[in-house]
């Protein structure tokens, strides 16, 4: 009974019994530590398709009631069982629907009693409300055009969602309804991580059993498992925010916009950051609004941008910043330019001109025939007559 093929994932209730994915044995076994040995205590499940038995389980997570959740990979489904080891429901089936699932891989439940799944063969995450019920999943991001190939899911005491791409070792952190991505961390040769291969929120005790970091992520690599510190505003990279637009945001076009937000260090030292525009919803270039600089800001002025010889349409805004150590985090937000007209030289209204190439090519305006109209309460005109 102690012998594993292919263990996963392992959770820890709250009595500090251990629960092991033990996939290739399609199975979840119970393990109870006695010193410096760990004792079986139980197995739960064999291979099968019936409630309660498991094909290729990836990933584990128990609830503050020591309920256990199951990512039943190739059963294409979530199986939630009691703490008895008895099977209480299911949630999912094969599918690409709201609510449906192919192979997924992890499975984490908040303090707040969400429920998020790593739907890796469709290429999101899915959150869930504690009875089974589909509540979002992850959207069409800026930064995740392609979706998220995420294997490995947690979350934190303030309900953040954090998710490991192996491949692209990278980490995403999400705010709890899966609406935002809050920063993209990736590592390489020169740190924090290497050749990802999962992540969970943990805490962090020494030898003699005593807490050395609580609310600690350990990212599981090739060869190591690190341990990182979370602040109280988010981890690993510098923290970036743009805080005065949402995506699908209305611009006025003609106008210089002031962008508010923060991007200052996370868990290492502050390198810069620079503010960025491109046109359309994946732009292949980007360009300046504002350059590298040094300095931190904390929901304060980070850059002007003027679109003034912008044209109306779709723009993708983007918060790019870096630690000393090389830790990039971003953020982008769609906006969109609206044509509300050329100025008018006469007052300072502006006025809907056809957008012909020339007009574009030389701004032209209107010239007012009327001035002072009462009704405006300044002077407009009111007569948009070329």
């Amino acid at each position: 009974m102690g012998q594993f093929i292919g263990p996963c994932d392992i959770a820890i209730n709250s009595k500090g019994a251990i629960y092991v994915c033990d996939s290739g044995n399609s199975r979840i076994v119970q393990l109870q530590i006695d010193g410096r040995n760990a004792k079986v205590i139980s197995s739960i499940g064999v291979n099968g398709e019936s409630p309660g038995m498991f094909i290729d389980p990836r990933g584990i997570d128990i609830d503050s009631n020591d309920d256990i959740y199951v990512a039943d990979t190739s059963n294409h489904r979530v199986q939630v069982i009691n703490k008895n080891g008895k099977f209480k429901f299911l949630i999912g089936s094969f599918g690409a629907s709201d609510g449906q699932f192919r192979f997924p891989y992890d499975v984490a439940v908040s303090k707040h009693g969400y429920i998020y799944v790593a739907d890796m063969g469709n290429d999101r995450i899915q959150q869930f409300d504690m009875y089974g019920n589909f509540i979002g999943k992850t959207g069409n991001y800026t930064v995740l055009q392609n979706g998220i190939h995420c294997s490995s899911i947690a979350c934190d005491a303030s309900g953040r969602v954090y998710a490991s791409v192996t491949g692209e070792n990278i980490i995403y952190v999400f705010d709890s309804s899966l609406s935002t991505v809050l920063s993209t961390c990736k590592g390489d040769t020169s740190g924090p991580f290497y050749k990802l291969n999962g992540i969970n929120i943990s805490i962090v005790v020494d030898e003699k059993g005593t807490y050395v970091k609580t609310d600690a992520i350990s990212v599981a690599e090739d060869e190591k498992v690190s341990f990182f510190g979370i602040d109280k505003t988010l981890a690993l990279g510098p923290i970036v925010q743009i805080n005065n637009i949402i995506d699908n945001d209305v611009i006025k076009e003609n106008s210089i916009v002031e962008i508010i937000g923060t991007a200052k260090k996370g868990m290492f030292s502050f390198g810069g950051y620079k503010l960025e525009y491109g046109i359309g919803f994946n732009p292949t270039k980007y360009y300046i609004i504002q350059q590298i600089t040094k300095s931190e800001v904390d929901n304060g002025l980070l850059g002007k941008w003027d679109t003034r010889n912008l044209v109306a349409g779709d723009y993708t805004v983007k918060l790019t910043a870096q630690s000393r150590g090389g830790l990039i985090s971003e953020i982008s937000k769609i906006v969109k330019i609206k044509e509300f007209g050329l100025p008018c030289p006469s007052c300072d209204a502006f006025h809907i001109l056809p957008w012909t190439a020339a007009n574009i090519r030389n701004r032209r305006s209107v010239v007012c025939g009327l001035e002072g109209n009462p009704q405006f309460g300044k002077s407009r005109c009111v007569n948009i007559s070329r």
